[in-house]
């Protein structure tokens, strides 16, 4: 009987840590997206500054 309980409880911490560490991944996945798309956004502010500077040297 007392096996019994350690199995069900080591099946109920596995349970946990594979629930936490999706979660966790989860985060650090959305994290990452986020930090590349404020890298994009920014990649395109300096492109659009650029391009926005060569037209007004162009048209003087």
């Amino acid at each position: 009987m007392n096996l019994l309980n350690t199995i069900s409880n080591l099946k109920i911490h596995l349970i946990k840590c594979i629930i936490y560490t999706y979660l966790f991944t989860n985060v650090q996945d959305r994290v990452s997206m986020e930090r590349v798309g404020s890298e994009l956004m920014l990649n395109r502010l300096t492109f659009a500054k650029a391009s926005a500077s060569k037209e007004k040297a162009l048209l003087r």
